[in-house]
């Protein structure tokens, strides 16, 4: 197999319609920190937990990311993985946001659930 000349993924980047409700929103909800904002080009950067950011983008029109019909049946394009799926699950639900029930993963490795962040993008997270 041929060597990669890459080193891993730095940032995921999310469209939001409004900015500052998504920083607050990542922050209250999943307990994300800020780790910059653009006010002039509309963007913040959000820690995660590891290397990989989370870049919320102000974009006009905005649509709920939607992933195409497949044949794996996924509609997330990227998880959130967590050591305390249970308190985050119970957490979210709680604050109003809607969420499917925990269930396994397909080889039964990890548990997991989808939830909507307040533009109606889908999101998972999984357990660590």
């Amino acid at each position: 197999m041929k060597e990669s000349m890459i080193q891993g993924v730095s940032d995921v980047f999310l469209p939001v319609s409004d900015l500052d409700r998504s920083i607050e929103w990542y922050s209250t909800m999943l307990g994300l920190n800020l780790r910059f904002k653009d006010d002039e080009n509309k963007s913040a950067g959000m820690n995660t937990g590891n290397d990989i950011g989370l870049c919320l983008v102000q974009v006009k029109n905005h649509k709920p990311l939607a992933f195409p019909e497949n044949d794996f049946l996924t509609e997330i394009t990227f998880n959130f993985r967590t050591s305390e799926i249970d308190r985050l699950h119970e957490t979210l639900k709680a604050n109003g946001v809607e969420t499917t029930d925990i269930y396994d993963s397909l080889d039964s490795t990890f548990r997991c659930f989808t939830f909507e962040d307040c533009d109606g993008n889908k999101l998972n997270a999984v357990s660590a």
